[in-house]
């Protein structure tokens, strides 16, 4: 791969990878992430301000309600930007995916697939999935497939023919800002900055991540609750968002938590 010559295809731009994007860019120069808007019923949405030279807006057609089958108008940016590599979001729903090995032997680009590689969930059956299936067979029709997880790897290479394409890379944040933002607050103080919080409380339960229901910050509140009717120096505190928050919510005051906190 060489500078301007790569394209990387997100469905959409989540905040949190905005510092990996930007430093794949710095490494690539020329390199362009296309990405499009959020179905609607999702919450998570797009970066604010994107930086316009790095992520180039693409909108995206949903085909179900879910938002896991979708087609984005990618067509005139491969043209436009004639890549050598295609990095893909690789889910069986995105039809870009399909395009894009009906024009690699037209435009002459490699496909580099990255993801999980499976449904953590639900697990890898290509015998009875159908859906596992077509993954399997993209896997192996693909130049490369980078995933998140060994466990992936594993799973698929199980079931190939061939796996020296295969990779993993582990699905990280921008480390060097948070060893900034560490610095920063040891320098701080950790009494000063509780002082600022308000917390008073001498034992700290933290949950940080997505409010999805396979996350399971349910099991959390109902455990937190024990502890809250013992005791009056704990405190529970969510950090996140998702389509659970609510319901999360409305748990924790059925379950009559005294000291529990949410933020975005």
């Amino acid at each position: 791969m060489n500078d301007g010559k790569i394209l990387i295809l997100q469905r959409i731009v989540p905040h949190y990878r905005e510092g990996f994007f930007r430093k794949f860019c710095e490494r690539f120069p020329g390199a362009r992430i296309i990405y499009g808007q959020p179905s609607s019923s999702e919450s998570l949405g797009n970066l604010k301000n994107p930086n316009k030279k790095i992520f180039v807006p693409c909108g995206n057609l949903y085909l179900n309600t879910s938002g896991s089958i979708f087609i984005s108008g990618i067509l005139p940016k491969l043209f436009k930007y004639k890549p050598e590599t295609v990095i893909s979001v690789f889910n069986v729903g995105n039809l870009n995916i399909y395009l894009l090995f009906l024009l690699r032997p037209l435009l002459n680009f490699k496909i580099i697939l990255w993801s999980f590689g499976y449904d953590p969930v639900r697990g890898f059956d290509p015998v009875n999935s159908f859906t596992d299936k077509i993954r399997l067979k993209l896997s192996q029709k693909a130049d490369a497939v980078i995933f998140y997880w060994d466990k992936g790897k594993e799973a698929l290479s199980e079931f190939s023919n061939k796996t020296d394409h295969y990779f993993t890379a582990p699905n990280t944040l921008d480390t060097d800002r948070l060893f900034e933002l560490k610095k920063s607050f040891d320098h701080t103080g950790r009494d000063k900055i509780k002082s600022e919080l308000g917390i008073k409380e001498k034992y700290h339960f933290i949950y940080t991540g997505r409010l999805l229901k396979d996350k399971e910050a349910d099991l959390l509140i109902r455990a937190f609750s024990n502890i809250d009717k013992k005791r009056n120096d704990c405190r529970l505190t969510i950090i996140g968002d998702g389509p659970e928050k609510e319901n999360l919510k409305k748990l924790s005051s059925e379950y009559g938590i005294k000291k529990y906190f949410f933020f975005k």
